[in-house]
C-alpha cells in the first residue's frame, strides 16, 4: 500500500511540474505561430520509387458473375445466386456457390442448398 502512495504523489508531482510548465507565458508581446506537427508534413519518397505504381496482376483477374452458370445443378442455371430454387416444407433451398467453385466461362458453380454453408 505504501509504493501505491508514494507512485500515486510522484505522478501528482509530474503532472503539477507539466502543468506549470505550460502556462508560463513566453516574452511579453511576441506571439509565435504554432509549429506544424511532423505528421503534417509531406512524405518522404523513398530512393527508387515512383509517384504512382499500381500492382500489376498476372494473370488479369476474371470477371465473376452473380449468375449461376451451366455447370450449376439444372434447377439453378441461368439463376442469380441467392434466389429460390425449391421449398420442401417450412425449408427454402436458394442456389448458392457453396464451395466457392467456377465455371469455365467465369460464372459461378451453384447448388440448390439449405442449411449452414460448409
Amino acid at each position: 500500500m505504501k509504493h501505491r502512495s508514494i507512485l500515486l504523489i510522484f505522478a501528482c508531482l509530474l503532472l503539477m511540474g507539466t502543468l506549470a510548465s505550460a502556462g508560463t507565458p513566453e516574452q511579453a508581446g511576441t506571439l509565435k505561430p504554432p509549429a506544424e506537427p511532423s505528421f503534417l508534413a509531406p512524405a518522404q519518397k523513398s530512393p527508387g520509387c515512383s509517384d504512382s505504381e499500381l500492382p500489376s496482376f498476372n494473370p488479369a483477374p476474371m470477371q465473376k458473375t452473380s449468375l449461376c452458370g451451366p455447370c450449376s445443378e439444372s434447377i439453378c442455371v441461368g439463376r442469380t445466386s441467392g434466389s429460390v430454387c425449391k421449398t420442401v416444407g417450412t425449408r427454402i433451398y436458394k442456389c448458392l456457390n457453396v464451395y466457392a467453385n467456377f465455371c469455365s466461362d467465369g460464372s459461378w458453380e451453384c447448388q440448390c442448398w439449405n442449411g449452414p454453408i460448409p
